[in-house]
């Protein structure tokens, strides 16, 4: 219990319950410990794009056409935007009020579909500017955000950061939506995933775990097949362990990968490593 009344009530007493209330509230909500708003989405941008309702997770939210699931995936790539922005990255060969017309009507059709029409809303919008309210919504892109910078920023890494980025990371940013503002974004995120397995595989080296280490250049490989330095690292990991058999086939799928793709073969440095073992 916060606080009570006892008859006979007066002004004095109720005013002096509501700004104890007041100054509660506020505590709560300046404190670390306070518990944060469920999600009211949960969306996937890695693979799939995959939008559900934040109550119920085998329930797709149905958005009504091509447009309004683009200037959705939009507005969660983007966080922040203006009316202007989206009428040059998405309705750019209209004209402006026949692109503003197509904003409004599509961002109706949007937060209609989220169910964004309570006290706590997932789209903010005032007059020019148009934001989503990260909090409320369980996003695999947000996760992975806030993770890769948390590994940029320490030298001191933990597995498990490791481990997550690594599960979050299900393909290409909007795999399959050929949206043309969309390549630059997902270009950057791949670029970033690889710099983490490149870090992950590096620590796992340090950390005498090896067949770790593997696992996190694998994950390169699947991305960037002719990576010779990735080759060359498995190579190494190889011989390390006494696995020959597995280093010479690892020289042998380079080898392919490299002739298919390029026209050349590995390294006299890679080579040498192997009749040297």
């Amino acid at each position: 219990m916060t606080d009570y009344i006892i008859k006979p009530v007066t002004a004095e007493r109720v005013n002096r319950t509501i700004q104890r209330l007041q100054q509660l509230l506020r505590n709560t909500a300046k404190s670390p410990d306070s518990v944060p708003p469920p999600a009211r989405l949960t969306v996937r941008m890695f693979g799939e794009f995959t939008v559900l309702d934040g109550s119920n997770v085998d329930t797709p939210v149905k958005l009504r056409t091509p447009k309004t699931e683009e200037l959705l995936a939009f507005l969660l790539c983007a966080k922040s935007t203006t009316r202007d922005a989206l009428a040059d990255t998405i309705w750019k060969d209209l004209s402006p009020q026949k692109a503003w017309t197509n904003i409004n009507s599509t961002l109706y059709y949007v937060r209609r579909a989220v169910g964004d029409n309570s006290d706590v809303h997932i789209i903010l919008k005032d007059r020019n500017g148009i934001r989503v309210d990260r909090d409320v919504i369980d996003c695999d892109l947000y996760e992975f955000e806030t993770l890769f910078r948390q590994i940029r920023q320490t030298t001191i890494y933990r597995s498990e950061m490791f481990e997550r980025i690594d599960t979050l990371y299900r393909g290409e940013l909007l795999k399959g939506r050929h949206y043309e503002w969309a390549f630059s974004w997902s270009r950057q995120l791949e670029m970033d995933f690889i710099k983490t397995m490149e870090t992950a595989a590096h620590y796992h080296i340090q950390q005498n775990q090896p067949l770790r280490a593997l696992h996190y250049l694998d994950r390169i490989l699947q991305i960037d097949s002719i990576r010779e330095d990735i080759h060359r690292e498995k190579i190494l990991i190889y011989l390390s362990l006494g696995q020959r058999t597995e280093a010479h086939w690892q020289y042998k799928l380079l080898e392919e990968f490299l002739h298919e793709e390029l026209g050349s073969r590995p390294s006299t440095d890679i080579q040498q490593l192997l009749r040297q073992s």
